[in-house]
């Protein structure tokens, strides 16, 4: 499938009926950059949060940086924990023992609560179905809800690379031109449509 930039074109305002969900992309600077500003948007958390990192070793960084510096109760989920490890998580999670779930995609279908408020994303998702199923996560009882999506230079290069090495690359090139669309400058930007 050859797509050329000048072929391709945005649609905006397509009505998913996910109004109560405000979508943030911020622009990072470092780890700690990033540790920092996750902390200053769980400040005053109602409900609960997950968290999605791109990897296990991600899912553990930002696990032991806020351990020790939140209150909030704190879960882990991702691939390389063996069964009952998960299985615990899960349980934990469906019985609001977590408020915050630091996890790769891995935690996905069926694992739904409807006092989610917050959905953060440490770096681009891989894929727009992915990322639409995320945040839809988020006000499922239908209280305004938030997800950011924390990218860096590095994250779109990296996110390009998957792209000209996947056969599927098609997925990744939409997810990609959208990405770009909303980051032409390093200025937070908060974009609030009706995605879902």
């Amino acid at each position: 499938l050859n797509i050329l930039p000048d072929n391709f074109t945005i649609i905006r305002g397509l009505s998913l009926a996910r109004q109560e969900i405000e979508i943030q992309i911020v622009a990072k600077s470092s780890r700690q950059n990033l540790y920092s500003r996750i902390q200053n948007n769980l400040v005053g958390l109602t409900g609960r949060c997950i968290i999605y990192c791109s990897g296990p070793n991600s899912c553990q960084e930002i696990f032991n940086n806020l351990h020790g510096n939140l209150t909030f109760s704190l879960g882990l989920y991702h691939g390389e924990l063996d069964g009952e490890q998960r299985k615990i998580a899960i349980k934990n999670w469906q019985m609001g023992k977590i408020q915050i779930m630091i996890a790769t995609n891995s935690f996905g279908m069926g694992i739904n609560a409807p006092d989610v408020y917050l959905i953060i994303h440490t770096t681009i998702p891989l894929s727009m179905t992915n990322f639409i199923q995320e945040i839809g996560r988020a006000g499922r009882d239908g209280t305004p809800s938030k997800s950011i999506i924390f990218y860096s230079r590095n994250d779109i290069r990296t996110l390009f690379l998957i792209i000209t090495r996947k056969e599927e690359r098609y997925k990744y090139y939409f997810l990609y031109m959208y990405v770009i669309n909303f980051i032409k400058s390093d200025n937070v930007l908060v974009y609030h449509k009706k995605m879902m």
